[in-house]
């Protein structure tokens, strides 16, 4: 299922190097799983032939709805539009709906060790073991919530809705740049000390693989560089372009600032060969994914205008264009 791990049998996947069937292929793993549910008893059964399990190498909520879709085919059917839109919630960091963005932050607390509303789950002895539950409790709850929406739910994610809609203003009353041909939006705040908007108001509000923003202050400039799964999945109708190198570029910046990456704050970046991967100036430790980084950012020394145009570059060095002509946009970047 979601993921592409050399496991032997039959893939429905939108990961790397999967082996989904042409036929199936959809942006997200739960699509794929619609996509096979309407399939007709005979092709699924060929398909099937031989196989004994359904098997995740990982848990997130577009694996866990793609699971839930072959197992309750007819609701998936009924509800493959919401699952997706669920799904897309979690892998894309996007905001379909307010209740798709409840529905992953409910699966992420559900699963959490220490948070989640399952005793089993915070019992758990593995991190195998706690996986399996948490599914087992959520399919138990999936229904109610397709069939008659998250009630008292909303309550356990209030303040991750309120934060989402907090960032959303935000970037409403900030003028963004798009940079069609390099896939990236650029964002910069005004002067002030607000926390940097989250990453799935970033990516929905862009709806590009690159998000890029900028928040100056009385003491420097807080960056936040990220790339979204858009350019790591497989997904069929879209083209990704080559990513850039963050290492490289952490070096650079770390020259230009005159600092060590061993310094308590310097520039960092996550590694291009995961999903989602962070460029930041701050703290060691990001975790990935994270929605917001309101501990872990500093505020660099380097001028905004010289950021911009050493991530631009950074960009530009990674794509080839046709045509010079189409870099023609590009000079808005530098506006601070």
């Amino acid at each position: 299922m979601d993921g592409a791990f050399g496991a032997p049998g039959r893939t429905l996947s939108h990961w790397p190097g999967n082996h989904t069937p042409s036929e199936l292929k959809h942006a997200l793993s739960t699509g794929i799983a619609c996509n096979f549910v309407r399939l007709s008893a005979d092709d699924q059964a060929h398909f099937l032939k031989g196989l004994c399990a359904v098997v995740n190498n990982h848990f997130d909520t577009d694996g866990l709805m793609a699971l839930f879709a072959l197992y309750h085919p007819d609701l998936a059917l009924v509800h493959s539009e919401r699952l997706i839109e669920w799904a897309s919630a979690g892998d894309f960091f996007w905001v379909p709906s307010q209740e798709a963005f409840a529905v992953d932050q409910l699966v992420q607390l559900y699963v959490d060790p220490l948070q989640s509303p399952l005793p089993e789950v915070r019992a758990a002895s593995s991190t195998e073991e706690r996986y399996r539950l948490t599914t087992l409790g959520l399919f138990a709850r999936i229904p109610g919530w397709l069939e008659h929406g998250l009630g008292a739910e909303t309550e356990r994610v209030a303040r991750a809705v309120e934060r989402l809609q907090s960032d959303q203003a935000q970037l409403n009353a900030t003028h963004g740049v798009p940079l069609v041909h390099l896939d990236l939006m650029v964002w910069t705040l005004p002067l002030g000390h607000a926390p940097l908007p989250g990453r799935h108001a970033l990516f929905q509000a862009a709806q590009s693989d690159r998000v890029l923003v900028l928040a100056p202050t009385a003491q420097g400039t807080r960056v936040r560089f990220l790339i979204s799964t858009l350019s790591w999945f497989d997904l069929p109708e879209r083209k990704a372009l080559p990513r850039p190198d963050l290492a490289r570029l952490v070096d650079r910046l770390n020259s230009l600032e005159g600092l060590k990456e061993t310094a308590e704050h310097a520039w960092r970046a996550q590694s291009t060969q995961t999903a989602s991967p962070e460029l930041w100036f701050g703290a060691s430790a990001l975790p990935m994914f994270a929605t917001h980084a309101d501990e872990e950012l500093g505020s660099s020394r380097l001028d905004l205008a010289q950021i911009k145009a050493e991530i631009l570059e950074a960009l530009r060095s990674a794509w080839v264009f046709e045509n010079e002509e189409d870099t023609g946009d590009l000079e808005d970047i530098f506006a601070v």
